[in-house]
């Protein structure tokens, strides 16, 4: 792979949630924590997807994938990892799922293909100088009357002003007001939510202080 590629990481390997099924079964307190942290966009999303055809990059092992994909018409799922892609083709498959690996920051993909493309932990991990070129791809191959929804950790609640990511494969983490910036120059129009720690997350928050502050990404949805 191209070494520029790999370090983007699109999905970062979380050993203890490789599984988000329902008959998951965590080792740890914490694991169980990350496992309703990351479970909780792609239930969202599945009203959304719902007869859509949809782009997801950064898939990973298709851990996510497979649960919005029971109400989307068709997905094509990418990532950067032949070994994550291997693992989602053998564990979380479906007959509307096609599973890509991606060596190219060309997206292999018509214009106007996707009614739905999703990123979820992805933006944080594009090396600065190809921000631009994803972007536009992003906008290319979706379309007109589209939309795309990602979620990112929130740089307010989890650095202060002067400290910089510390997961190393982060190559910038976003404050809400400069991802409205970023995306304005390639979108019409740019939503941008938070999500705090509540219901279930609530419960463990003292348990868990390490990983509490997960529970707070943006989740943002912009349209051309």
């Amino acid at each position: 792979m191209n070494e520029q590629l790999q370090t983007i990481d699109l999905q970062i390997d979380h050993p203890e949630v490789d599984d988000l099924q329902n008959d998951f079964q965590a080792k740890s307190l914490k694991a169980h924590v990350l496992s309703l942290i990351h479970r909780w966009p792609y239930e969202l999303l599945m009203a959304q997807a719902k007869d859509k055809n949809v782009l997801e990059l950064g898939c990973n092992k298709g851990f996510g994938t497979i649960i919005y994909a029971e109400s989307a018409n068709s997905v094509k799922a990418v990532d950067t990892s032949s070994a994550a892609i291997e693992k989602a083709g053998k564990y979380n498959t479906r007959q509307n799922i096609e599973y890509i690996c991606l060596n190219s920051w060309t997206l292999p993909f018509e214009d106007n293909t996707f009614d739905l493309t999703v990123l979820f932990q992805v933006i944080e991990h594009i090396a600065l100088d190809k921000i631009d070129i994803f972007l536009r791809e992003i906008k290319r191959v979706t379309r007109m009357d589209g939309q795309v929804i990602f979620s990112t950790p929130n740089r307010k609640i989890r650095l202060l002003p002067f400290q910089k990511p510390r997961n190393k494969y982060h190559t910038k983490e976003y404050s809400a007001q400069d991802l409205e910036k970023l995306l304005c120059r390639y979108f019409k129009e740019v939503r941008i939510e938070g999500r705090h720690a509540k219901a279930s997350y609530s419960l463990y928050k003292n348990a868990v202080k390490e990983v509490s502050h997960k529970a707070n990404p943006i989740l943002c949805t912009w349209q051309h």
